[in-house]
């Protein structure tokens, strides 16, 4: 895995970070896996198995995210939501979705890089009846 040298601030101190580490590997109340560890900027970041009934699925990304505003100055200051609020900050894939994603993932693991060219997708032809 590459160095990072980047730092980034979290709890008011800066931290280098140079790759994560996974934290917890565990069923949920339901009896689904999931994985945790920090992202980059030290978030807590998850990937959990779906419920999804119909395919394969997971969940991944950050499951609280923090909600921030911007003011000038002052920098940045946190929202107040009500209780009932909902931000979707995870993605919801299939099985099908990630096998699409690995090849650009890997690239990244590889290179430091996302590919510059997207490959056209293969269509299957149709059989004349």
């Amino acid at each position: 895995m590459g160095r990072i040298t980047k730092e980034y601030l979290k709890n008011g101190e800066y931290y280098e970070k140079t790759e994560t580490e996974i934290i917890a590997s565990k069923n949920n109340d339901r009896g689904l896996v999931g994985i945790s560890f920090e992202d980059r900027s030290g978030y807590d970041c998850s990937i959990q198995s779906s419920s999804l009934a119909t395919e394969p699925a997971i969940w991944f990304g950050i499951p609280k995210p923090e909600v921030k505003v911007f003011n000038n100055p002052g920098g940045w200051s946190d929202v107040s939501l009500p209780e009932s609020a909902l931000i979707t900050s995870r993605m919801h894939l299939t099985q099908a979705m990630v096998v699409q994603l690995l090849p650009y993932l890997k690239e990244f693991a590889k290179t430091g890089y996302l590919p510059t060219k997207i490959p056209k997708r293969k269509t299957k032809k149709r059989s004349k009846k």
